[in-house]
């Protein structure tokens, strides 16, 4: 504040001055523009260090509402992530958060999501028969292995019911997790609500 506040009153008000009349509700709409960028590139900074991050997906529906960042928020609200037609195997790839290595033993996944609605969101019955059953989870280490391979460390069959099922093994530093979605239980499309 000590520096800004002559910078602005000796060196970019009086620029400013030059191409239209600075009062003082221009300099206080000018001050809040640059507040609200401040706190929106800080935000995106937070995003990109602090919290985990979808990379890649080899499919996606088209909607919207259905998209890989469900996968990670946290909820098991039926949304999450769906596919626009059941071909398999389906990728995700899942940067964890702060771009370090974290030692993982297990990873959780829900299939539990919801028919699509009219609007795209997801209608009031669960969507069982295009639920991800067949899940083999694999990692790297970007800190080691840059830009190398994915090693398999597991697998699962997931049970169709809304709850949190583990994949575990043995301990491993990763920096990305990779789902590979095999198959589903019959349905047009292939969903996953969850990823913990």
């Amino acid at each position: 504040i000590l520096v800004l506040i002559p910078t602005f009153s000796y060196g970019i008000y009086p620029l400013l001055n030059k191409v239209f009349t600075m009062t003082p509700l221009r300099k206080i709409s000018l001050g809040l523009f640059l507040t609200a960028a401040a706190f929106s590139v800080s935000a995106l900074i937070e995003q990109n260090v602090s919290g985990g991050k979808v990379t890649h997906m080899s499919s996606v529906s088209p909607d919207r509402a259905w998209t890989g960042l469900k996968l990670i928020d946290g909820k098991a609200d039926g949304f999450g992530w769906s596919t626009e037609e059941a071909v398999f195997p389906h990728e995700i790839v899942i940067r964890l958060r702060e771009r370090v290595a974290w030692p993982i033993a297990s990873v959780e996944l829900n299939p539990y999501t919801l028919v699509s609605g009219n609007d795209g969101g997801p209608g009031g019955e669960p969507d069982r028969d295009s639920w991800a059953r067949r899940v083999t989870v694999s990692v790297r280490n970007a800190a080691t292995q840059p830009g190398g391979e994915f090693l398999e460390v597991g697998s699962i069959e997931l049970r169709q019911a809304n709850a949190l099922q583990s994949i575990e093994f043995d301990e491993v530093q990763a920096t990305h997790v990779k789902l590979s979605i095999d198959s589903n239980w019959g349905g047009g499309q292939t969903k996953l609500g969850q990823v913990r």
